[in-house]
């Protein structure tokens, strides 16, 4: 807190009468601050093929369960370490994604805790 502005008056008819008006300035710290988050817990399901006699073994299909804090960026980041990525993320779970935003105002790109995603 700082003073800004202090003036002071005498009116006459009371004698010793001063009147002050003092104009306060509140300073806030607008400085980034630090936080510290815990490490998100990831589940990854990984389907293993199944060989069949005559047919290719299928790809492995990755899947990852959004915890509080994920982010698709941060998903991303994880799987092929580059988080600009998440574009392929979305794009392969853009109908989950979307159904939970339906209605809401949110940002196409906001994700809910429990949604499982396949990872391509």
């Amino acid at each position: 807190m700082g003073i800004e502005d202090f003036t002071y008056e005498e009116y006459g008819g009371e004698v010793g009468d001063i009147y002050y008006v003092l104009k306060l300035r509140e300073w806030k710290e607008y400085s980034a601050k630090r936080i510290s988050l815990p490490a998100p817990t990831v589940k990854v399901a990984v389907v293993a093929p199944v060989a069949r006699s005559g047919s290719p073994p299928k790809p492995q299909t990755k899947t990852h369960t959004v915890v509080a804090g994920d982010s698709l960026w941060a998903i991303a980041k994880k799987y092929y370490n580059d988080g600009s990525q998440y574009p392929k993320i979305y794009e392969a779970n853009k109908d989950t994604i979307d159904k939970r935003n339906k209605g809401t105002g949110n940002p196409k790109y906001t994700i809910y805790p429990g949604q499982v995603f396949n990872i391509p």
